[in-house]
């Protein structure tokens, strides 16, 4: 799903600890998307840094985003961000907080 060098950056930071995550995330990914009623836009690659991956889609027409974080906290404090920022840009981020390993899905990003 990602390709080497994005791998590559989250095992940087994150270490060894993170080959399980990461080789989850096809079924992970296709989990949220489904509890989310999402459309993933899969011909368009995900973006990885050093934190996250986020994988573009659709949902009721609307473009939106689901990201992942590799580190629950950071994905409970930025989908706090997105709640305080209201909608569009908080849409669905109320359910990121509760979703292991998920980070935020966002309308219109």
């Amino acid at each position: 799903m990602l390709d080497a060098a994005a791998r590559a950056r989250l095992l940087a930071r994150h270490g060894a600890a993170a080959e399980p995550w990461l080789d989850a995330l096809p079924t992970r990914l296709s989990a949220l998307a489904e509890r989310w009623w999402v459309a993933l836009d899969l011909a368009s690659p995900p973006l990885a840094g050093r934190s996250s991956v986020v994988v573009r889609g659709h949902r009721d027409g609307a473009p939106v985003v689901l990201k992942l974080a590799l580190d629950p906290q950071h994905a409970r404090v930025e989908a706090a961000a997105l709640r305080a920022w209201g909608e569009p840009a908080g849409a669905g981020a109320a359910g990121a907080a509760g979703a292991a390993g998920a980070g935020t899905a966002g309308a219109g990003t």
